[in-house]
C-alpha cells in the first residue's frame, strides 16, 4: 500500500507547477477516475476536467511553493491528508500573488484520491496585488467603520 502522505505531497508539488505533463501524470497516477476537485471558484469531476483546472497555471510566468506543512487524518470511511502551503503566483514577471492554500486530499482504500479540495481566500489574492490591495484594504476598513457605527 502506498504512503498517502507521500502521494499527496508529490501530487501537490506536480499540480502547483507549470508543467502540464507532470500535472497529467500526477492526476492519472494518483486520482480515481471519478475524483472531484473543488476550490472557491471551480468544481471539476474526472481526470479531464481536473487536468484542465491546473493547466491554467501555465499562463503564470512563475509559481513557487513554500512553508509546506503536512498532516494525516484517519476517519472510519476514508483517510485524509491536509497540506498547508504558501503558493506564490507570478504574473508578467512582475506581480507576485502570494496565496495561503490548504489542500485537502481524501483517499479511498486503494490509496487513490477521491476528492481534492483547495481552501483559500479571495482577500489574500486582492490584498496581494499592490495597487488593487491598497484600495481593497481601504474599502474593507471603511465598510467596517460604517457597519460599526450603524450597528454599534
Amino acid at each position: 500500500m502506498r504512503n498517502i502522505k507521500d502521494v499527496a505531497l508529490q501530487t501537490h508539488t506536480c499540480l502547483y507547477s507549470r508543467d502540464t505533463t507532470h500535472q497529467r501524470n500526477a492526476i492519472r497516477s494518483n486520482y480515481s477516475t471519478k475524483a472531484e476537485f473543488n476550490d472557491p471558484l471551480v468544481s471539476a469531476k474526472g481526470w479531464r476536467e481536473i487536468e484542465a483546472q491546473f493547466k491554467t497555471f501555465t499562463y503564470f510566468s512563475g509559481i513557487s511553493i513554500a512553508n509546506v506543512k503536512i498532516y494525516e487524518c484517519n476517519y472510519a470511511d476514508h483517510d485524509t491528508v491536509l497540506i498547508e502551503s504558501r503558493v506564490t503566483f507570478v504574473l508578467f514577471y512582475l506581480i507576485k500573488l502570494p496565496l495561503y492554500i490548504v489542500s485537502k486530499f481524501e483517499f479511498d482504500a486503494s490509496s487513490r484520491v477521491t476528492r481534492h479540495t483547495d481552501i483559500w481566500s479571495v482577500m489574500d489574492i486582492l490584498s496581494g496585488i499592490w495597487f488593487v490591495g491598497w484600495f481593497y484594504n481601504g474599502f474593507r476598513r471603511m465598510l467596517g467603520n460604517i457597519v460599526s457605527k450603524i450597528m454599534g
